[in-house]
């Protein structure tokens, strides 16, 4: 059975530009009509790190399935332990929120990902941007096909999120920039697990207003350069003007 899940969030989205070498000399060199292009096309790695889809700010997922839509509601959080047995989470899921698991699509509290879940080892680059784009009220969307058992419950989906306050990084580094994400967001939606198999959001199925129309967030891009001085990330203040500039060179 096949099940269509969309995804719909307005909360902050949370690109990060990796780079082997410094990139000061090359955003003083810049010279095109979007900013956010040029970075794609000089970034050593590219991670959405947050997609716009948390508790921050109006938050959806809808499951259609070949009868029709199964749910529309927000995703849950479900506390316990992980040595927990399935009848004590329900338990504990349905004394908080009137419900059982199985009306549900939840992630476990316990097993929260930390925000180099999906990113290369750090101690290779050297520079890396941040980019923060507040939607503001618009939209980012993300829809995933997944082929299910005929027998599928909810309870069988498990979102993964990514918090900056939770995981084993890789290296400091890892931990360094989660100490650099967390100023902006806590904590997001980065996929859904099924079955042992991970399903990461993905550019190709993913879309948002600022993707669309990048120069409707005009005022509301930030960039940060941080260069790696040790085991550590150093905010590059000299370049705060040049990057608020090229931040509004979105076409």
């Amino acid at each position: 059975m096949n099940l269509e899940l969309k995804l719909l969030g307005n909360s902050k989205i949370v690109d990060v530009f990796f780079f082997k070498n410094p990139i000061g000399p090359d955003l003083e060199r810049f010279e095109g009509e979007s900013f956010s292009k040029y970075l794609l096309g000089i970034a050593d790695y590219h991670s959405r790190i947050f997609s716009g889809f948390s508790h921050d700010g109006d938050f959806n997922l809808k499951i259609r399935s070949p009868e029709g839509v199964i749910y529309d509601d927000e995703i849950y959080c479900c506390e316990g332990f992980e040595n927990d047995s399935y009848e004590e989470l329900n338990q504990a899921f349905q004394d908080e929120y009137e419900m059982s698991l199985d009306e549900a699509v939840t992630y476990n509290d316990w097993d929260r990902k930390g925000v180099d879940l999906n990113l290369p080892e750090m101690s290779e680059f050297s520079s890396v941007i941040v980019r923060v784009v507040d939607l503001d009220g618009y939209n980012a969307e993300y829809t995933l096909n997944l082929e299910v058992d005929e027998d599928f419950k909810l309870s069988d989906l498990k979102a993964i999120v990514i918090d900056t306050d939770c995981g084993d990084c890789k290296t400091d580094l890892g931990l360094s920039l989660s100490e650099i994400i967390s100023r902006d967001i806590d904590n997001g939606f980065f996929g859904f697990s099924y079955k042992g198999k991970n399903y990461f959001i993905e550019d190709k199925n993913y879309r948002s207003d600022f993707i669309n129309q990048p120069y409707t967030f005009i005022g509301l891009i930030e960039h940060s350069l941080y260069n790696r001085e040790g085991d550590e990330w150093t905010d590059e203040l000299e370049y705060h003007q040049l990057l608020s500039e090229l931040s509004e060179i979105e076409n």
